[in-house]
């Protein structure tokens, strides 16, 4: 319980830092013209409750568009910890083999609608 109350002072709650996840979008938004950032929650009572985020940022999008290769893979893995859910991502190769970001989400569970 001591090292509970030791981190809430001084990382802060968890619900405190999930009240900044709109601003992280907005300033993704403003500093990364045409990248795409999708946060869907729904409203508990007067709350919005965070379900899934969506993260394609525009520079490696259009990277993947002009250069890579036509191959798009996507796999996921389990975040654990005191609000578990999973890592979504999708990647591409590029002329060297070598592994290629394109997007990202974090979601509550991995079902057909998270993947779509």
């Amino acid at each position: 319980m001591a090292r509970q109350k030791v981190t809430s002072i001084t990382k802060g709650t968890y619900e405190k830092q999930y009240e900044l996840l709109w601003d992280y979008a907005a300033e993704l938004k403003r500093t990364n013209v045409d990248s795409t950032v999708i946060i869907k929650c729904e409203l508990e009572g007067e709350r919005p409750r965070f379900q899934r985020i969506y993260i394609c940022f525009a520079g490696v999008k259009q990277g993947f568009l002009q250069g890579y290769r036509p191959v798009i893979g996507f796999d996921a893995c389990h975040i654990k910890g005191h609000h578990p859910g999973q890592l979504l991502f999708a990647v591409g190769v590029d002329p060297n083999n070598d592994m290629y970001p394109i997007a990202y989400a974090v979601v509550e569970v991995e079902n057909y609608e998270t993947w779509l």
